[in-house]
């Protein structure tokens, strides 16, 4: 997203009953909606060391090379090792009120 996209997508979700905007408060319109998008990923994602997901859940995991898609099995310290998992998320937390199938 570029600045300008951010700027819309703050202004566009802040804007109360009926369309009443304050254009004064733009700046902190635009800090709110970053400060809750960066919240937001940072919530979902845990690092190994905090521990290891619930076995048969979808997970992605981050790795020293990119990506991967894990699951439904069980993440061992043998796999965070042989793949250097970093952290993790779970595919339901990072797609919310999408079923996520094999």
């Amino acid at each position: 997203m570029e600045n300008k996209d951010v700027e819309k997508a703050a202004i566009d979700s802040c804007v109360f009953d009926n369309g009443i905007f304050n254009p004064e408060l733009t700046p902190y319109y635009v800090q709110g909606f970053k400060s809750g998008a960066e919240w937001r990923i940072r919530s979902v994602w845990h690092e190994v060391k905090d521990g290891l997901p619930e076995e048969g859940k979808m997970v992605l995991c981050e790795t020293l090379c990119g990506v991967l898609i894990g699951g439904p099995g069980k993440i061992t310290g043998d796999l965070v090792r042989e793949f250097g998992i970093r952290r993790w998320a779970y595919v339901e937390d990072l797609m919310p009120g999408k079923e996520v199938g094999i």
